[in-house]
């Protein structure tokens, strides 16, 4: 029989490597396809429920009449259709680039989702105008993904800055257009709520980096500990 040399075993090694990669990256691919359909289900459903933004928007007057549910309804109602529209083409945005970056299907996942419900609440407790949408989780999406640029030599102070940029243009023009009015409070709002969103990723980015670190130095103790006793 042939014998097994040193450039078969690395050639074996690098086909079994990337025979790895890319089952690792279809089954990121499937997962995030598949929580993209089942929000956007969900979203659309919400959307044709009658009264919906009255019923589930997270309002000052509503919660004090204690309506608690609303902290956790909000991010799945939408004001109009170009609303919903414009967040489900940000939202796929946000999972092209996850899988391009090879984020996590969990970290992306959890940080949507935390994000939804808790990313606008410390402004929500401060300023107290009504909330609702999906922009908070899909820019804490923005977040996180954009601090694994560097996977690919992209610094991620650029890809920030044009989440940044994205965020503050609109009140920037309302400002500089129409002055301090009714208009800038709205936009001035809505783009706060969209910075504490990125806000939220990046600090979930780190949350995982640390948890990783953590596991990664458990599974060395417990294999040294293996090693020694055998």
């Amino acid at each position: 029989p042939p014998r097994s040399t040193p450039s078969n075993s690395s050639a074996a090694s690098d086909v079994y490597k990337r025979q790895y990669i890319e089952r690792r990256w279809w089954q990121r691919l499937k997962s995030l396809v598949f929580l993209g359909i089942m929000l956007a289900v969900v979203y659309v459903a919400v959307f044709l429920f009658p009264g919906h933004v009255n019923k589930l928007a997270l309002v000052k007057s509503a919660v004090e009449q204690g309506q608690f549910w609303r902290f956790f309804t909000h991010p799945f109602s939408h004001l109009s259709l170009t609303h919903l529209i414009t967040n489900l083409l940000a939202f796929t945005i946000a999972i092209v680039l996850a899988v391009e970056l090879k984020t996590r299907f969990k970290n992306f996942s959890v940080n949507y989702f935390l994000a939804g419900f808790l990313a606008i609440l410390p402004l929500w407790f401060l300023l107290k105008f009504t909330i609702l949408g999906a922009s908070a989780a899909i820019y804490a999406g923005f977040g996180l993904v954009s601090l694994d640029a560097p996977k690919y030599k992209i610094k991620a102070w650029i890809v920030l800055g044009v989440f940044l940029a994205l965020i503050f243009t609109k009140s920037a023009v309302t400002y500089l257009s129409l002055g301090f009015g009714g208009q800038f409070v709205v936009d001035i709002e809505q783009a706060l709520s969209h910075f504490s969103g990125l806000g939220f990723g990046i600090m979930m980015f780190f949350l995982f980096a640390k948890m990783d670190k953590v596991s990664l130095e458990k599974k060395s103790c417990t294999l040294r500990r293996c090693h020694e006793k055998s």
